[in-house]
Formats: C-alpha cells, sequence, structure tokens
C-alpha cells in the first residue's frame, strides 16, 4: 500500500492513496479536506464502496 499526504498552497490538506489488491484490482484515490484522517479508514471507505459496487473485500 502507498499513501502519500501533501500540503500545498493551493490544496492545504490532500491525501492520496494508491492499493494493489491480490483479486488483480488496483484503486487509487485523491481526497481533499481533513476526514478521514488516517490511510488505514480511507482504505476502508474504499473497500466498502467496492463491495457494494460487487467486488468482494479482497
Amino acid at each position: 500500500m502507498i499513501a502519500a499526504h501533501v500540503g500545498t498552497s493551493l490544496f492545504r490538506i490532500v491525501h492520496a492513496m494508491t492499493t494493489r489488491r491480490s483479486d488483480g484490482y488496483t484503486w487509487a484515490i485523491t481526497v481533499s479536506g481533513g476526514q478521514p484522517s488516517s490511510s488505514r479508514h480511507l482504505a476502508g471507505i474504499v473497500v466498502e464502496m467496492l463491495s457494494f459496487a460487487g467486488r468482494p473485500e479482497a
């Protein structure tokens, strides 16, 4: 798992994450703002979203 936190004058708080799953799917997400506050929580949100979309948790 790769996670990065970047701050610039344009985006004060940016949270980005890319993950390659064992089922062959790779997902990437970038969010602006302080929520969620941790990479682990952000990953859980994406896994839940993929589950609702019909992709089981890897």
